[in-house]
């Protein structure tokens, strides 16, 4: 009896300690609960005290979160997961709660807005430095205000809150400048800019000033010379001018995913002290100037990518050319400068003393040059019928050349001059092309296997002291067709045409001499205008007439010319063609307008 006693009592008391240790657990939720509810509360009261100076939330078109924010009189755009929002979220909390926030609140709050842009908002574009939109160009100016300089062809104005969303980071600087300057004043950058020719200030001009212009594909400039030539220094006096930034140039870094950053973060992504790019670098940097995206991972544990996706200005310094693949020469404009005399060479501070005096009006100078472009560019675009690769580019700049003051046409002619400098450098620069060029000065045409080329290439090579074991010469058969397309043009442009095709049984690769192609580079002639006297005639008229004659033996070639004389007589000139270069025609027939028509070219 007394043994069944003690077993109830021993079952009482567990059962009370379990009903005690349940009550304990209750009021723990409970407390739990409470403090969530409190916590929500909270929350939710930072969230609606946040959202009153939230104005916007919105994914740009990469989709990325973003927030437009009210600060004072004026608004700020900043990614949702940027270290900005993250300091405005906190500071409003503050001041809410009298109390620094957890990072779990801070995030948590951030997660809903995130969430919030991502399932309520649209999409924007967001733009870094310039927009244009709707034949209007806005430029961020980086103040304090977030104000913007608008420019449309009839007016320039300053504007507060403007229509357009734009994003900043940190390195970024404030632009200077005068509205009051004149359009001439674009040359007061040969005070600190050793370029001597006139041919490379009339490429240069309209390149510099319209570096503004973000949405169309542009040029790479590269500036090689000896050490000594200011080739950093222009590259920094220029960025005060159009993208200042506390990084005045950029290091090429060694990481290929910092590069991508690097670039994005950058409008104006400038270069020193950069040789002989590779391959990669160079396709990296065509896509970068053309506007096309990349993509990087998130975080290592998840799928998710940042996608970069932007249109950027690029230039490079060094003692040699950056870059020697075709497609890179093809869309850059190489300016070469000279070593500075000992007795012109001045001190780093007195060049910025001096260049802080005229920064103003150089930049106040641009933006007037913008503004008198974008009134006459459709109308150029609509007279121009033959265009080089970067045809954008190439119309913008001549439109800004004629503001400049040149003639109609000037600004192309020495850009196809340019073009046609930058195919000799390709062609010496690649050893394939090299050997091409020897083997088809020995005969009109060769056809063979890729194998029995790549033999022949060698032997060439040989003689010719060109080294195989380089990275550009290629090890295998298969590796020699693709290495001919990457210069399949620019041979072209030698007036050597290949061809591959296959016989059922093996591939065969053709190489011969082509036909000199004359109508294509009188296309070049045709748009160079010469005017004299009575005598006016255009290279257009000269084009016709040389047609006509096209079909005589190629050894020589008749071409009619425009003369200066009162009788508007036409002279006769024959011409040597030289082997393998097509514009050899076309320089003869400029070189007759200028000596004999005595025209007025520049």
């Amino acid at each position: 009896m007394e043994k069944e006693l003690n077993s109830l009592e021993t079952r009482e008391d567990i059962e009370s300690e379990k009903q005690a240790a349940q009550e304990l657990i209750d009021s723990r939720n409970e407390t739990i609960r409470k403090r969530n509810e409190e916590i929500s509360k909270e929350e939710q009261d930072d969230s609606e005290s946040i959202d009153e100076d939230i104005e916007e939330l919105f994914l740009d078109s990469d989709g990325v979160a973003y927030a437009t924010i009210r600060i004072n009189n004026h608004t700020e755009n900043w990614p949702i997961r940027s270290r900005q929002f993250n300091n405005y979220v906190v500071k409003q909390i503050y001041e809410n709660l009298g109390k620094p926030p957890t990072k779990e609140r801070v995030n948590s709050l951030i997660s809903i807005f995130s969430a919030k842009a991502m399932y309520d908002g649209i999409r924007e574009e967001v733009y870094l430095r310039s927009a244009r939109i709707d034949n209007v160009i806005y430029i961020d100016i980086v103040d304090d205000k977030w104000s913007c300089i608008r420019i449309d062809k009839d007016s320039i104005n300053l504007i507060n809150n403007p229509p357009v969303k734009f994003r900043r980071y940190n390195h970024m600087k404030p632009l200077i400048f005068d509205l009051d300057a004149d359009i001439k004043d674009i040359d007061l950058l040969w005070k600190y800019i050793p370029v001597k020719e006139e041919s490379d200030k009339i490429i240069l001009r309209p390149h510099i000033s319209l570096l503004l212009i973000s949405d169309i594909p542009y040029a790479i400039w590269i500036i090689y010379g000896d050490q000594g030539s200011g080739k950093s220094m222009a590259k920094k006096l220029i960025r005060l001018c159009v993208d200042p930034s506390s990084l005045k140039i950029l290091s090429f870094p060694k990481d290929r995913i910092e590069l991508v950053q690097q670039v994005s973060h950058h409008y104006l992504a400038f270069y020193d002290n950069v040789t002989n790019l590779s391959k990669t670098y160079s396709d990296f940097f065509c896509r970068v100037v053309t506007g096309e995206g990349f993509t990087k991972r998130e975080l290592f544990s998840d799928d998710d990518d940042i996608i970069y996706n932007y249109l950027r200005r690029v230039g490079f310094n060094g003692i040699n050319l950056a870059g020697q693949e075709p497609d890179f020469l093809d869309r850059s404009v190489i300016t070469h400068l000279k070593r500075i005399k000992k007795e012109h060479r001045r001190t780093e501070r007195q060049i910025y003393s001096d260049f802080e005096k005229d920064r103003p009006k150089i930049t106040g100078a641009i933006f007037k040059i913008i503004q008198k472009t974008l009134g006459i560019v459709d109308e150029v675009e609509s007279e121009i019928k033959f265009l080089p690769r970067m045809a954008d580019y190439a119309i913008w700049c001549e439109s800004a050349s004629r503001i400049l003051g040149e003639k109609p046409k000037v600004y192309l002619n020495k850009y196809f001059n340019k073009i046609e400098s930058l195919n000799k450098e390709a062609i010496e620069a690649n050893p394939i092309a090299l050997c091409i060029l020897d083997l088809i000065n020995d005969c009109n045409e060769w056809t063979g296997t890729p194998s029995q080329l790549l033999d022949e290439l060698g032997q060439r090579a040989f003689t010719l002291n060109v080294n195989i074991k380089q990275p550009m010469w290629p090890k295998a058969p298969n590796k020699l067709t693709q290495r001919i397309n990457e210069i399949k043009t620019n041979l072209e442009d030698e007036d050597i045409e290949v061809d591959t095709s296959h016989d059922g049984k093996k591939r065969v690769i053709t190489i011969r001499k082509g036909t000199v192609s004359t109508v294509s580079s009188l296309e070049k002639a045709q748009e160079v205008e010469i005017s004299g006297g009575e005598g006016l005639k255009t290279a257009n008229d000269n084009f016709h007439n040389a047609k006509k004659e096209i079909d005589m033996p190629l050894n020589e070639l008749t071409v009619l010319t425009a003369s200066n004389d009162k009788k508007d007589s036409i002279v006769r000139k024959e011409f040597p063609i030289v082997k393998h270069r097509k514009n050899t025609i076309a320089n003869d027939i400029n070189n007759s307008f200028l000596n004999d028509g005595k025209g007025d070219y520049n």
